[in-house]
């Protein structure tokens, strides 16, 4: 488990790097491609937040994931 990290609303939870990872996937547009049954609206300011939270533990594939967005 990783520091507690505020995930709004005051929630805050210890998450893994992998969870961490899944959390920025849930607004990478990329990730989401075409909207579908859930009605996510893809949101990369916060994909790009969640990849930085994980690639600053450590998670090889958020650094992969924030070089491929920033181009």
């Amino acid at each position: 488990m990783l520091v507690g990290v505020d995930v709004g609303h005051g929630v805050a939870f210890d998450p893994t790097l992998e969870e961490l990872a899944l959390l920025a996937q849930t607004w990478d547009p990329a990730v989401l491609g075409t909207p579908d049954a859930r009605s996510i609206i893809p949101d990369p300011a916060k994909a790009r937040d969640w990849y930085r939270k994980a690639a600053r533990f450590g998670s090889q594939d958020a650094q992969q994931r924030l070089s491929q967005m920033q181009n």
